[in-house]
């Protein structure tokens, strides 16, 4: 079994398994999500209160007063308490324990999934809330928070009435990863816009100060047209690791700087001078657009640098010069 936990979190079980790859454990988590657990811990009273919730449905197992001293019973005090739940649902013991033995021993790694750290984000607003209340008692605020419904898929939600069909005996197989092939990069199209762009660049420098107002249109036009390519090659080479608003807001914001910015000063990603994103502060974008841009921006340099279309001195340089355009802005702002 798979216990995927926040960072903060990962000390308390350091009584237990590791993983031995993170890579190849998130591969086999993701495609067992029934065999998959995310857990982080919220503080009650100066005491430890440990959030699990399942991959797969909308279990939820909420353990009280975990310190150092009784951290090494976590596995045990975790199976009594699922069982328990398990039996308020209906399901039966036999079942419960066929799905203790095909899930194996504590396998301790690090979260596999946003969408999953989201939900359990979420479990733990809602938790605080009950125990503002005073709800402490930790099986009642398993079983309440077990029937909460639960988005799994863009569009797809699960409900607590569903636990018992997805935790059926039959689905207690484990399923070996997909292996996806990697994206396949046409390096011939990446190197042509490479050097569109800087032959574009280079010939505007010999011409700047043109006032024909159209050909000013037609330069800006060119620029955005390949760095449309540009964004679109990035954004397909990471399409299976990132979810689809995540791939969104990157496009979105470098189709903002390239386009609305560097273009219409003749700029490019493979000029230094693209560093300077905090000039859209100063241009009336919000410090957390700012922020979307930069990590936007080092995303990109990374993909060129894996690319080969800058060298690894450009690509840290451009990253620290993004990450201290910001971090000024914010020493301004106070």
């Amino acid at each position: 079994m798979f216990i995927n936990a926040i960072q903060k979190a990962q000390p308390l079980f350091k009584d237990f398994s590791k993983v031995d790859s993170n890579d190849e454990a998130k591969k086999l988590a993701l495609a067992n999500p029934i065999f998959s657990w995310h857990t982080k811990y919220l503080i009650y009273r100066r005491k430890k209160m440990v959030i699990f919730t399942h991959d797969a449905s909308t279990l939820t197992v909420i353990l009280s007063d975990i310190n150092a001293k009784n951290r090494k019973h976590l596995e045990e005090k975790f199976q009594a308490q699922l069982s328990e739940i398990w039996q308020n649902i209906g399901i039966t013991k036999d079942s419960f324990d066929k799905y203790i033995k095909a899930a194996g021993d504590w396998k301790i790694g690090p979260t596999i999934s946003r969408s999953q750290i989201g939900h359990l984000t979420d479990v733990g607003s809602i938790l605080e809330l009950y125990l503002n209340d005073r709800e402490t008692d930790p099986v009642w605020l398993s079983n309440k928070l077990s029937q909460l419904p639960r988005g799994l898929d863009p569009g797809k939600y699960v409900a607590g009435g569903e636990i018992s069909q997805i935790m059926r005996s039959d689905n207690f197989k484990w399923q070996k990863p997909v292996i996806s092939k990697a994206k396949e990069i046409d390096m011939s199209e990446l190197q042509r816009i490479h050097d569109e762009l800087l032959q574009l660049n280079v010939q505007i420098k010999n011409d700047l100060f043109t006032t024909d107002l159209d050909e000013v249109d037609h330069r800006i036009k060119k620029f955005q047209k390949l760095n449309n390519e540009l964004i679109a090659s990035f954004i397909d080479s990471i399409q299976d690791d990132y979810s689809e608003k995540m791939l969104k807001s990157y496009q979105k914001s470098l189709e903002l700087y390239l386009n609305e910015y560097l273009a219409h000063r003749y700029i490019t990603v493979f000029n230094r001078e693209a560093a300077a994103v905090g000039e859209m502060y100063l241009h009336g974008s919000s410090i957390s657009e700012v922020k979307r841009i930069q990590r936007s921006m080092s995303k990109l340099y990374k993909f060129l640098l894996d690319t080969k279309l800058v060298d690894a001195n450009f690509a840290k340089e451009m990253k620290r010069a993004m990450k201290e355009e910001v971090e000024v802005i914010e020493m301004n702002m106070w």
